[in-house]
């Protein structure tokens, strides 16, 4: 139990101040109210240096014999995200993910909402900030009330609110769905015929194999044959990772047509080791960049037929009832 006004170190090294909690009775006041104190964080801490200028409001409750920690009420949105959410969930989120979530939440709900109480914001007011995004794409704006629910999930988890403004959100029906153009079997054919063989092997994994760009890259000789390719991390942002999802790690067969590309490609290298990159970049050490094969290599050559609009995103869903997955 906390007795004293003078700061005191406690466990983490972290400093706590209590506030006093009722001018009549302190001692009755901790059986029955919580105590709202403040957070700081000595400079010897490894915390982030731009978190520790403003202490952030916390409270202790009693539940039996124990004192727990809760958000203060007050708390505002930027603290309650930068402070709460983030840390929280990106213990839980791959670093690919967390940096596109902190992006986006930091973007949008942070820059309307940063400055306000948590306790303030109501159901209108996060309908309206979605309505007003409606001109992005359906992907992001859905993303975003995904984003409010999860923030409002945990607030109401803290007992920062004691009602949750966003469970009925929706997305607005006027953001853009994008068209998804596909490729037929036959554009296929013609898109592999403009190709050299590197360009048309990584063309090849991503429509046959149903590779992601990042998985093709992230390909290792070794871990490649005549059957199947091994899925077993990617490359993502120029940084080796586990693949996108845990069913993403998985053995992706491969066709006789791809098998006799991909034969041809490895013995014009036969020193090369189990180990080495598939398609190593012009430094040897590092995989290809994904950017850089379909901007410097595949994107141009198909500008010549008038495939410049393809991307990874098309190879990847082609017309699956056309396809065969046979030697042609």
């Amino acid at each position: 139990m906390i007795a004293s006004t003078n700061p005191r170190v406690l466990r983490g090294g972290i400093f706590w101040t209590r506030r006093p909690a009722s001018a009549h009775c302190p001692t009755c006041a901790d059986s029955v109210q919580a105590r709202t104190i403040e957070v700081g964080f000595p400079q010897s801490i490894s915390y982030e240096a731009s978190l520790a200028d403003q202490p952030l409001k916390l409270a202790l409750r009693r539940n039996g014999h124990r004192l727990e920690r809760v958000v203060d009420e007050d708390v505002t949105t930027k603290d309650f995200v930068e402070r709460e959410y983030l840390p929280f969930y990106k213990r839980k989120w791959k670093e690919s993910t967390a940096m596109i979530n902190e992006d986006r939440v930091n973007h949008h709900i942070v820059t309307d909402f940063g400055n306000r109480e948590l306790r303030t914001l109501m159901r209108d007011d996060l309908q309206r900030f979605l309505d007003s995004r409606s001109s992005l794409s359906f992907s992001t704006v859905d993303h975003l009330r995904w984003d409010l629910k999860q923030i409002f999930d945990m607030a109401v988890a803290e007992g920062v609110l004691r009602f949750h403004p966003a469970l009925i959100l929706f997305t607005p029906r006027q953001c853009a769905r994008p068209e998804h153009r596909t490729l037929s079997l036959k554009e296929v054919k013609q898109i592999c015929g403009a190709l050299n063989l590197r360009e048309r092997l990584i063309v090849k994994l991503a429509v046959l194999a149903g590779l992601r760009p990042g998985e093709i890259f992230g390909l290792k000789r070794g871990r490649i044959d005549a059957t199947s390719a091994a899925i077993e991390q990617r490359v993502y942002r120029g940084t080796i990772d586990t693949p996108k999802t845990q069913k993403s790690k998985r053995l992706a067969a491969v066709s006789s047509g791809l098998s006799r590309d991909l034969d041809e490609w490895l013995r014009r290298d036969p020193d090369g080791r189990s180990e080495d990159w598939l398609f190593p970049s012009e430094k040897v050490a590092t995989p290809l960049a994904k950017d850089n094969a379909m901007l410097r290599y595949i994107r141009p050559a198909l500008k010549t037929i008038g495939f410049d609009w393809v991307d990874f995103h098309v190879l990847r869903r082609p017309h699956r009832k056309e396809w065969e997955f046979s030697s042609k």
